[in-house]
């Protein structure tokens, strides 16, 4: 219990939030919508994976039980986010380099952000489509062509 206490003590300082939000703001810049948006599309899209293993387990409880929903399910959730914040925070940090006076201004971290929004949103309408919500299909193939036209795939073949 002596750790809760001091976890509390810690979490409740001023500075310990100031120094936080200084270093969340140098490693992502500050707070922007595309950011936000990304951050709800990376939460529901793992609210309808847990739906589409809930649906194959028949049930919730079911799916926890037979480890279909697993701690090592939520780990790989957890690494896909950790590689989105690494992006961010490369694209952030290629913003405030300047080469021969020219920086590529705040373009890199909204370039990404709405790249990793399309795959989320993709991923989740593919999680509705599993569920069994028909009419989805036309808009899955719709963010599979953006996102090859954003990485060029389509070009190359």
């Amino acid at each position: 219990m002596e750790i809760y206490k001091q976890w509390d003590r810690l979490i409740e300082g001023w500075q310990i939030k100031l120094l936080l939000s200084f270093c969340l703001t140098w490693l992502f810049g500050e707070y922007n919508a595309g950011m936000g948006a990304l951050a709800c599309l990376v939460v529901v899209d793992w609210f309808t994976k847990w739906g589409v293993l809930s649906q194959e387990a028949d049930g919730f409880w079911i799916a926890w039980k037979t480890n279909s929903i697993s701690s090592q399910g939520m780990r790989d959730g957890l690494k896909k986010i950790i590689w989105y914040m690494v992006v961010l925070t490369v694209a952030h940090q290629l913003e405030q380099f300047s080469i021969l006076g020219m920086t590529i201004g705040c373009s890199a971290t909204e370039t990404m952000s709405a790249y990793l929004a399309i795959i989320e949103a993709k991923s989740i309408l593919e999680n509705l489509r599993d569920m069994g919500m028909q009419g989805v299909e036309p808009f899955i193939a719709f963010l599979g062509k953006k996102q090859k036209q954003i990485t060029g795939e389509e070009e190359n073949k």
